[in-house]
Protein backbone atom coordinates (compact mmCIF):
# COMPACT_ATOMS: atom_id res chain seq x y z
CA UNK A 1 0.00 0.00 0.00
CA UNK A 2 2.67 2.65 0.86
CA UNK A 3 3.63 1.70 -2.55
CA UNK A 4 0.64 3.06 -4.18
CA UNK A 5 0.50 6.28 -2.10
CA UNK A 6 -1.14 5.29 0.81
CA UNK A 7 -0.38 5.69 4.73
CA UNK A 8 -1.49 2.84 7.33
CA UNK A 9 -4.61 4.98 9.40
CA UNK A 10 -5.05 2.44 11.85
CA UNK A 11 -5.16 -1.47 12.75
CA UNK A 12 -6.82 -3.48 15.00
CA UNK A 13 -6.09 -7.30 14.97
CA UNK A 14 -6.33 -7.66 11.25
CA UNK A 15 -8.17 -5.04 9.99
CA UNK A 16 -6.68 -2.05 8.36
CA UNK A 17 -7.38 1.22 7.23
CA UNK A 18 -5.31 3.48 4.76
CA UNK A 19 -5.61 7.15 3.77
CA UNK A 20 -4.17 8.20 0.81
CA UNK A 21 -0.96 9.86 1.66
CA UNK A 22 -0.60 14.05 0.65
CA UNK A 23 -3.30 16.68 0.52
CA UNK A 24 -3.42 16.85 -3.03
CA UNK A 25 -3.89 13.60 -3.97
CA UNK A 26 -6.39 13.69 -0.87
CA UNK A 27 -8.74 17.06 -2.27
CA UNK A 28 -8.85 15.15 -5.51
CA UNK A 29 -10.44 12.52 -3.87
CA UNK A 30 -13.02 15.23 -1.94
CA UNK A 31 -11.44 13.40 1.21
CA UNK A 32 -13.02 9.95 0.49
CA UNK A 33 -9.87 8.44 0.14
CA UNK A 34 -9.82 5.70 2.66
CA UNK A 35 -9.10 1.73 2.04
CA UNK A 36 -10.27 -0.68 4.93
CA UNK A 37 -9.01 -4.15 4.49
CA UNK A 38 -10.99 -6.80 6.47
CA UNK A 39 -10.14 -10.13 7.53
CA UNK A 40 -12.97 -12.80 6.44
CA UNK A 41 -13.14 -16.19 6.54
CA UNK A 42 -12.19 -16.68 3.04
CA UNK A 43 -9.61 -13.90 2.98
CA UNK A 44 -9.23 -10.32 2.81
CA UNK A 45 -12.65 -7.78 1.87
CA UNK A 46 -11.75 -4.36 0.95
CA UNK A 47 -13.73 -1.71 0.60
CA UNK A 48 -13.63 1.91 -1.01
CA UNK A 49 -13.78 3.73 -3.56
CA UNK A 50 -14.72 1.54 -6.28
CA UNK A 51 -12.03 2.50 -8.65
CA UNK A 52 -9.13 2.35 -5.91
CA UNK A 53 -10.51 -0.88 -4.88
CA UNK A 54 -9.85 -2.16 -8.18
CA UNK A 55 -6.77 -0.65 -8.81
CA UNK A 56 -5.25 -1.89 -5.68
CA UNK A 57 -6.59 -5.36 -5.76
CA UNK A 58 -4.83 -6.02 -8.98
CA UNK A 59 -1.70 -4.57 -7.97
CA UNK A 60 -2.02 -7.10 -4.48
CA UNK A 61 -2.78 -9.70 -7.03
CA UNK A 62 0.24 -8.89 -9.02
CA UNK A 63 2.61 -8.32 -6.16
CA UNK A 64 1.66 -11.56 -4.75
CA UNK A 65 2.13 -13.64 -8.31
CA UNK A 66 5.96 -12.54 -8.75
CA UNK A 67 6.71 -13.58 -5.20
CA UNK A 68 5.38 -16.87 -5.88
CA UNK A 69 7.79 -17.14 -9.16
Amino acid sequence: MNERGYDLESEEGENMTFRKRGSAARLLKMFEDRITLERDITGFRMEGLRKDVVRLGYAIENKARQENI
